[in-house]
């Protein structure tokens, strides 16, 4: 069969992939000895490299249009800085140091061999912190979180101070729908003053670190105070598992769904919001969302070698059934495109 003319009605379904294997049998007939040659010449050439890619999505809605740029991402090392804007009160610009801070953390991108464990990214950021904070004339503080995800472990290394976090959703195949899986804590020293580093900031002894193992799937979601201040993890999970997980823009539209609604929550003065739940909590009243620049990063995991198409099948069998004619493609990077 001659599947090439055939090409541009899998890539257009490639949405509903895996809701239509009468699709691609068709598509794909061949036997299986042609999908395990193909399969092990791509585990030779993938040997030692990355068994995932990161797929990310960066939004910002600003009230001071002056505060982008406050959240980075190059490939596996996402960070996000926020400036305490206690400062402009002391006619301080409070933008610069949270943006030169996220320009310094960022160089860690070229040590990343190096970070292999949660002492050694502490040591790390507190070196670079402490540098800055020495040789640098800008004053002003800052809230931050960073993540490193190691590609061939699968791991995860996180580092935080203040009230900006990350959380992790994970997929469960049984309901196929994402579930709550670990939130990243805030650390702050009153109700709404939160831990910070800078010249007359906290040390950074007093961040919080965290190695996390990841899996397929994963969504990662960085935030700062004005995201998590203005919804709730239900909140989330029932935007997230309104889309459907293989769209190609998946990261994309989450970021933009979260964004808005966090946007629209921060507006409604009489949202009880998760801010005023912790200020009840703390013993002060506030009804309503919290206003203020809202910062966020979604990252979603999913398998870089071809290999993993194992893991597609729900059964032994419907492997068996499936294979890709080397007449189709013999371009692995065009089946890791199908199936990621």
């Amino acid at each position: 069969m001659n599947c090439s003319g055939n090409s541009k009605i899998l890539f257009e379904n490639k949405g509903n992939l895996f809701s239509n294997y009468s699709l691609l049998f068709f598509l794909m007939n061949t036997n299986k000895n042609s999908l395990e040659k193909l399969l092990k010449s791509s585990n030779e050439k993938n040997k030692e490299s990355s068994k995932i890619i990161i797929k990310t999505s960066i939004k910002e809605i600003l009230l001071n249009p002056e505060n982008k740029n406050n959240i980075s991402s190059n490939d596996n090392l996402i960070i996000l800085t926020k400036g305490i804007s206690y400062w402009k009160e002391l006619n301080i610009n409070y933008l610069l140091y949270s943006k030169k801070l996220n320009e310094k953390l960022s160089k860690l991108k070229n040590e990343e061999i190096e970070l292999q464990n949660e002492e050694i990214l502490k040591q790390k950021v507190t070196n670079i912190i402490n540098n800055l904070n020495k040789n640098s004339k800008i004053e002003g503080t800052s809230t931050y979180c960073l993540l490193y995800i190691d590609k061939v472990k699968m791991r995860m290394l996180s580092i935080s101070m203040g009230d900006s976090l990350f959380s992790i959703m994970r997929f469960d195949n049984k309901s196929q729908k994402y579930r709550f899986e670990y939130m990243s804590k805030e650390k702050y020293h009153s109700f709404n003053t939160p831990y910070q580093v800078g010249k007359f900031g906290d040390s950074n002894e007093y961040s919080i670190t965290k190695s996390y193992d990841i899996l397929e799937n994963d969504i990662l979601i960085i935030g700062n105070d004005c995201f998590w201040d203005n919804i709730s993890i239900n909140n989330i999970l029932d935007i997230i598992n309104e889309v459907n997980i293989f769209n190609l823009n998946y990261q994309n539209i989450i970021c933009e769904k979260l964004i808005e609604e966090a946007k629209k929550n921060s507006d409604d003065q009489l949202f009880i919001s998760p801010f005023s739940i912790k200020a009840k909590e703390n013993g002060f009243y506030y009804l309503g969302g919290k206003p203020g620049d809202i910062l966020l990063s979604v990252s979603i995991i999913k398998y870089n070698n071809i290999n993993n198409i194992k893991n597609k099948f729900v059964s032994e069998s419907e492997f068996d059934q499936f294979s890709i004619a080397s007449k189709f493609t013999s371009n692995t990077s065009i089946m890791n495109d199908i199936f990621n």
